[in-house]
């Protein structure tokens, strides 16, 4: 309970810091509450990190402002990832009908592969996995496994087409 209030403090505090000092507050405070987190990361503006202990992020990995992650179970993010503002990552759900409790949650671990850029406003849910070098299309809500290359738009997220070279080879 403690934790939590200081954790909540701090989060908020540093929230709104701009520039590169903000982002290496806010990506040391999030390594001390436990994440794991590579070099190169920058956290923008106005991120909200639920439960820090449960998230990894690759090296040289980019989270837009304003981006929710809600890591109950597990969220590994790869390295070279780029989330765009406002993107929401979700590894959790009620179960319905809905229960107050925790007990009421549903949480299954999400992986994003190396290369992946996800759309601002984009939503992932639970227990998806998406592959390397995919791009997720801005406002996109994915809620099944997305394959290495692909291009997903929409909610829910179809494939509409393939990357043709991996952006990490180049």
């Amino acid at each position: 309970m403690i934790y939590t209030f200081f954790y909540q403090i701090g989060a908020s505090l540093l929230r709104n810091i701009g520039g590169e000092i903000g982002k290496n507050l806010r990506k040391i405070f999030y390594k001390i509450a436990g994440a794991k987190i590579g070099k190169g990361v920058k956290i923008y503006e106005n991120i909200f990190i639920y439960r820090p202990y449960n998230l990894e992020i690759g090296n040289w990995t980019s989270i837009g402002a304003g981006a929710i992650i809600s890591s109950r179970k597990k969220i590994k993010i790869g390295k070279n990832v780029g989330i765009g503002p406002h993107a929401s990552i979700y590894d959790n759900d009620h179960k319905m009908p809905l229960g107050p409790r925790e007990e009421d949650m549903i949480d299954s671990p999400i992986e994003i592969n190396d290369g992946v850029w996800i759309g601002t406003h984009a939503i992932i849910l639970k227990g998806v996995k998406i592959g390397k070098n995919a791009t997720i299309g801005a406002g996109s809500v994915v809620n099944k496994d997305v394959p290495e290359n692909a291009v997903v738009c929409g909610n829910p997220a179809r494939i509409i087409k393939y990357n043709k070279e991996s952006r990490n080879d180049k």
